[in-house]
């Protein structure tokens, strides 16, 4: 197994990224004359590939949660994604040999499903009625510039519904009132901006939603490599038994 990788700036840099020239993956520093590679729309797969292909004293700019945790290789997504695999086939199999000799090892309850589809909200069997439902409306936008926000996520975690905004920054979420409650909270998240979460009121359904960039470091990137323990142990044993022989 390889070490767990986190990304460091030790010595965030003071330049603004507003006066930057624009590059293909990023902006160029003028006063260190590098490019600064940004990194604030990448998942964690796409970091670790990056990084592998650059050069070492690389500048990049992370939004601030990217920092200090671990990112994913590709090798170990393969690897995880391999396993599902098997685990996959290894039920169907189960599944098949089940049906085959007419057992039933799991008897599944009722559940209530909910799907969002072309904006109408259905249930696994049948459409659900248009005065059974609220929708709740709004629209989302940066904080300082007033700019639509486009395809933010809108979600109720606790329905497990959600939607996403249109190019325009407005969304429009179908909820059933059988799944209605005071305490409802819908979250809303963007790349590169700090999620928030606000009420669902029936006395307002229409949410004007400002969200706030999140902070970000941008400098030269120190990767931390840390080892597992059983490495380290063993380093350990070595150092322990090298000591003894003298």
């Amino acid at each position: 197994m390889k070490s767990t990788k986190t990304i460091q700036i030790p010595t965030p840099c003071n330049e603004k990224w507003s006066e930057m020239t624009a590059t293909e993956k990023g902006k160029f520093c003028s006063s260190c004359q590098k490019e600064v590679i940004d990194y604030t729309s990448k998942s964690s797969i796409e970091i670790s590939r990056l990084l592998n292909s650059s050069s070492e004293n690389t500048c990049g700019r992370f939004n601030a949660n990217q920092l200090n945790t671990p990112i994913i290789s590709e090798t170990s997504n393969n690897l995880f994604k391999n396993l599902l695999k098997i685990a996959a086939s290894t039920l169907l199999t189960v599944s098949i040999s089940n049906k085959a000799s007419g057992s039933n090892l799991y008897s599944p309850s009722k559940t209530y499903t909910t799907v969002l589809e072309n904006n109408q909200l259905i249930n696994s069997h049948q459409k659900i009625k248009e005065d059974s439902i609220i929708k709740l409306k709004g629209i989302i936008t940066d904080s300082e510039t007033n700019e639509p926000l486009p395809f933010a996520n809108v979600i109720i975690d606790e329905l497990q519904l959600g939607t996403s905004a249109g190019i325009d920054g407005k969304f429009e979420l179908s909820i059933p009132l059988t799944l209605y409650s005071d305490d409802l909270m819908v979250t809303i998240s963007y790349v590169g901006y700090t999620s928030t979460k606000q009420p669902v009121n029936k006395e307002n359904l229409f949410l004007q939603i400002e969200m706030k960039s999140a902070s970000y470091l941008m400098g030269e990137i120190c990767v931390i490599k840390k080892k597992k323990w059983w490495k380290r142990d063993k380093n350990k044993s070595k150092a322990h038994q090298s000591s003894g022989s003298h």
